[in-house]
């Protein structure tokens, strides 16, 4: 990723994939079992918490990850046709 300000950032699925004017497009955070925020490593949290990343100086920064929780087919872990957004702050 790429044109990031320096520091960490959160990343989320959102409820829908319209991310023409950002989160307030896409809706909430995707949580269909309606569970607290937590980090992707933890027991409990929305499907759609992927944790944070850091951009250094220079704006980028990568991830790399494999889920078990999240589902590309199916009902309650689906994130297909939903928006991917990376948060500031």
């Amino acid at each position: 990723m790429t044109g990031l300000t320096e520091g960490l950032h959160g990343i989320h699925i959102h409820t829908d994939g319209d991310v023409s004017t950002g989160c307030s497009a896409a809706g909430g955070h995707y949580n269909p079992k309606g569970v607290d925020h937590g980090a992707r490593t933890a027991k409990v949290r929305h499907v759609g918490d992927f944790g944070n990343i850091y951009a250094g100086a220079d704006g980028k920064a990568e991830m790399s990850f494999t889920d078990s929780y999240i589902m590309l087919y199916g009902d309650d872990s689906n994130i297909m046709n939903r928006g991917c957004m990376i948060h500031g702050g």
